[in-house]
């Protein structure tokens, strides 16, 4: 597999689908050889290969993941936090619950002895934001969508804009 070149922004450029790929080679473009920010690019690759490897034994070889986000970037003005990961789900796909639950980024957490309280909370200490996608044409347009958009450096989506991101089966 082969990604194409990024643009001049650093962004992989738009297409009709995510672009296939394997661990390796977005170890290689987007840690390796990214212009800067390599220790925190390599942190978030070390969570993100291992989540993968936690969703393969959840959801299933074959599933497909969406990978998006600052990390899927060569932008230089900020270190990637994390990696976004949409599991995209087979109707048929037989999840548990508990196993499952664990791998997605939650909203609104409360929690008991001690009392927290967390706007978000994010599988792999917030290194992967992740969430579960129906495997139905109008989800997936949804998500293409969204995860084509351009965002700016203060996270306004630019209008008009596209961009590409990844897809690797586990």
């Amino acid at each position: 597999m082969v990604l194409p070149a990024l643009t001049a922004d650093g962004l992989l450029p738009a297409g009709p689908a995510p672009y296939p790929t394997d661990m390796s080679e977005l170890r290689d473009l987007f840690v390796d050889r990214a212009p800067a920010f390599r220790d925190e690019r390599a942190r978030v690759y070390a969570a993100l290969e291992l989540y993968l490897d936690l969703a393969r034994d959840h959801v299933g070889a074959g599933t497909r993941a969406w990978i998006d986000g600052g990390f899927i970037t060569h932008k230089t003005w900020a270190a990637p936090h994390d990696a976004d990961v949409a599991l995209v789900i087979p109707p048929t796909a037989p999840l548990s619950i508990d196993g499952v639950l664990p791998l997605l980024t939650l909203k609104h957490v409360s929690a008991d002895e001690p009392r927290l309280v967390t706007a978000r909370l994010q599988p792999m200490g917030g290194l992967v934001d992740a969430f579960l996608v129906p495997d139905q044409p109008a989800h997936r347009a949804s998500w293409h969508d969204t995860w084509s958009s351009v965002k700016d450096a203060t996270g306004v989506i630019v209008p008009g804009r596209r961009k590409g991101y990844v897809e690797v089966i586990l």
